[in-house]
């Protein structure tokens, strides 16, 4: 991404996207070291983000992300209200008046980590990614999960014809 393209996207006073965008690429785009080989844990395997934990980080690849997830604090009422907060409790966290019409999911805000427990049935989480690349991409999903877990992504694929388009998907 070039420097305007960057300029253009963070300009908006969304440092939320920004926060995102680190959280991930440092993450889960770091599960390779700085020589793009697999970081291994203890028994020499390809380790995971568990393993990995956060000080293993590679922030210089959150430069050129590609794909960001935006939130905006209307996007936490929803959210909040799906945690059993009441009325009061969220207007008194977002410092404003909210009634609690719609909830989602506690393990479904729009980021990149989605939280499901093992031997749990199957749930449905919806992700909306915002391209900040260049125009004219496509994203394709590369997953890894461990044995005995099965993850879908649809669709498969992502393309965007512009800079700030956004997409949503849904994963099982």
């Amino acid at each position: 991404m070039n420097y305007q393209n960057r300029k253009n996207v963070f300009n908006n006073g969304n440092n939320k996207a920004v926060k995102l965008m680190v959280l991930f690429w440092c993450s889960a785009a770091g599960l390779v070291n700085l020589g793009d080989n697999p970081i291994e844990d203890e028994r020499h395997l390809p380790a995971n983000i568990f393993a990995i934990g956060a000080e293993h980080v590679n922030p210089s690849r959150a430069n050129d992300p590609g794909l960001i997830y935006v939130i905006q604090s209307q996007d936490y009422v929803p959210y909040l209200c799906g945690l059993s907060y009441t009325d009061q409790q969220v207007s008194a966290i977002l410092q404003k008046k909210v009634t609690c019409t719609i909830s989602i999911p506690k393990a479904e805000p729009n980021n990149p980590l989605f939280l499901n427990k093992l031997g749990s049935e199957t749930q449905k989480y919806t992700g909306i990614v915002t391209n900040v690349g260049e125009a004219n991409s496509t994203y394709t999903v590369d997953i890894s999960p461990p044995e005995s877990v099965e993850i879908t992504v649809s669709p498969s694929s992502l393309y965007y014809s512009k800079v700030k388009e956004r997409i949503t998907y849904q994963n099982q």
